[in-house]
């Protein structure tokens, strides 16, 4: 440590001192004028190879060229599986990207109903240990922000979902790059919303979900 600093670490505290001493409790009028709320407001995103565009359409972005021999110069995005043993055999997993994506999540703490809901039978209750009840216990609880939804609106903006994937068999040293199968093997691409195949599906997520342990 330098004589600089040496003499900066009593100026620092009586900085620190100084606003400590100005820090005076609040009474109950100024209490009162305080809002909040508890809990944590998330939004959660998961890309691949994509973004989606301000009228909810995907926009797929190509990747890179993976060598100067690629065939059709720059390639789909693509994962190569080769098994043991054969050199020359490939499944190739082609062209997949995707959007996943939460909106307006809400964590919260809760407690359990006071009373027992019903919903669990005999079977259900013989997973608690003797004597325990979960009744009116502090849980952890997941819900959706609904400010404004009517509850029988067609509202599905909880939840994103676009995937697209193709899987082919190609065969050689280099078949993880080729495209010399016509047609794949098995698809899957799930779409749908407003701009349909281009879209991404939506779901709406009612009701609040509540974890808790013990």
């Amino acid at each position: 440590m330098t004589m600089r600093s040496m003499r900066m670490v009593p100026l620092l505290l009586a900085c620190a001192l100084a606003n400590a001493d100005s820090m005076q409790p609040l009474d109950d009028a100024a209490m009162s004028g305080v809002t909040g709320r508890e809990g944590i407001g998330l939004n959660m995103e998961f890309l691949i190879n994509t973004d989606i565009a301000g009228d909810g359409s995907i926009v797929h972005h190509s990747c890179p060229a993976f060598s100067a021999s690629t065939p059709n110069g720059t390639p789909d995005c693509r994962i190569a599986l080769r098994f043991n043993d054969r050199d020359d055999s490939w499944l190739v997993l082609k062209d997949y990207h995707g959007v996943l994506r939460f909106n307006k999540a809400h964590l919260d703490a809760a407690r359990t109903n006071s009373s027992p809901s019903g919903y669990c039978d005999d079977e259900c209750s013989a997973r608690f240990g003797a004597g325990f009840d979960p009744n009116n216990r502090l849980a952890f609880q997941l819900t959706y922000d609904h400010a404004g939804v009517m509850d029988n609106s067609a509202y599905y903006g909880d939840f994103d979902l676009y995937v697209n994937l193709k899987i082919a068999a190609e065969f050689g040293a280099t078949g993880y790059l080729d495209n010399n199968t016509t047609g794949t093997a098995l698809g899957f691409r799930a779409a749908d919303g407003p701009n349909a195949v281009n879209g991404a599906a939506q779901m709406r997520f009612d009701g609040a979900m509540k974890m808790y342990g013990y």
